[in-house]
């Protein structure tokens, strides 16, 4: 019985993340353009942020600002009560 050892694979697969990647930039590049003429049709429409823990807060308020230099007068953030255990 011949016994051959496998080394361990160290290499991921990150193909997978740029196909990921490359369909949520054709998204944003599509929006983006038809959200700033909403904004600039109907400013009086207030615009909400939601996001959860794993995005930082510098990402969710360079966001904000985003919206408002587009155009949106009142921009405001959706929160969650914590849980309490």
């Amino acid at each position: 019985m011949v016994s051959t050892k496998r080394k361990p694979m160290s290499e991921i697969n990150v193909v997978p993340y740029i196909d990921v990647m490359l369909v949520l930039l054709v998204i944003f590049m599509a929006t983006a353009p038809l959200l700033t003429q909403i904004l600039r049709e109907r400013s009086d429409l207030p615009v909400y942020v939601r996001a959860d823990q794993k995005l930082q807060y510098g990402s969710v308020v360079e966001i904000m600002t985003v919206l408002q230099k587009a155009g949106a007068k009142s921009v405001g953030l959706i929160t969650e009560p914590p849980d309490l255990k």
